[in-house]
């Protein structure tokens, strides 16, 4: 009569099956990496687009891929933007409101904090 030894089938069944987990780890591990990269990119690329926007010139924001890099790239838009429109005022008035409501912000959420950790009330 013959004797099976199933320990040497066992074992080498175990380290294929942890040879092909792996495997199949480093594949989901490298579309979860590319899944992230391309969620990135769509995340990126309107600002890329507004960027090479910004230094292009307008017959060239309308002519060519938004994709494409400007050459060569100008300041005339920039020129343009603080002398024809007032915009260092805008942006010092957004500054200003930014300011302000910050501090209050701050402000109410240290009284908010201070209560918190000072003051009994039930549920604490």
């Amino acid at each position: 009569m013959a004797t099976v030894n199933t320990t040497g089938g066992r074992a080498a069944a175990a380290a294929t099956t942890e040879r092909t987990s792996r495997v199949g780890k480093g594949v989901r591990l490298t579309l979860f990496y590319l899944l992230l990269v391309i969620i990135a990119l769509i995340f990126i690329l309107p600002y890329l687009m507004s960027i090479f926007a910004a230094f292009k010139p307008l017959s060239a924001i309308l002519s060519q891929s938004p994709l494409r890099p400007p050459s060569p790239p100008t300041w005339s838009n920039f020129s343009t933007l603080f002398s024809q429109y007032d915009f260092g005022r805008y942006l010092l008035n957004t500054l200003l409101v930014t300011v302000i409501l910050t501090t209050g912000q701050v402000t109410f959420s240290m009284m908010g904090a201070y209560a918190f950790a000072r003051m009994e009330f039930p549920g604490r």
